[in-house]
């Protein structure tokens, strides 16, 4: 078959082809969330092992939003709220003894802090997933 064939052939049944209704359903339904999870992804600090040399730290975490309405105001807000996320963590790293373990709840804590001056009190909650140490 001739190209130019094929592209007119390809020109005529365009107007008959039901991409353009799929992709119009796929619109709707990307519009409202399955979930009302955020995934930060995992946020990376380093921290003093016991014989001096640096380690890894490495948290995954999300945030519940609770409704619609957080979901997509977490997704809008997402990169700054990592930004401080990863801010508060390399503080707080450089706070632990050289070769002691990380507090979890403290963690917890600090990034829920960080989350209410976004969003508002009471309005998302950070779940921790995930604490790796590299010591």
């Amino acid at each position: 078959m001739d190209r130019r064939q094929l592209l007119r052939l390809a020109l005529a049944t365009a107007p008959f082809s039901p991409l353009p209704v799929l992709a119009a359903e796929e619109k709707k339904t990307a519009d409202a969330p399955t979930t009302f999870f955020v995934d930060i992804g995992g946020l990376n600090a380093t921290i003093r092992r016991p014989n001096g040399l640096r380690g890894v730290m490495t948290i995954n975490s999300v945030i519940d939003a609770g409704n619609t309405e957080g979901t997509k105001k977490v997704n809008l807000l997402l990169p700054r709220i990592r930004s401080e996320l990863l801010l508060w963590l390399q503080g707080y790293s450089l706070t632990l003894p050289r070769g002691q373990l990380p507090d979890l709840e403290l963690i917890r804590s600090g990034f829920q802090q960080v989350v209410d001056r976004f969003m508002g009190r009471d309005k998302a909650r950070v779940l921790i997933l995930g604490l790796m140490t590299k010591i």
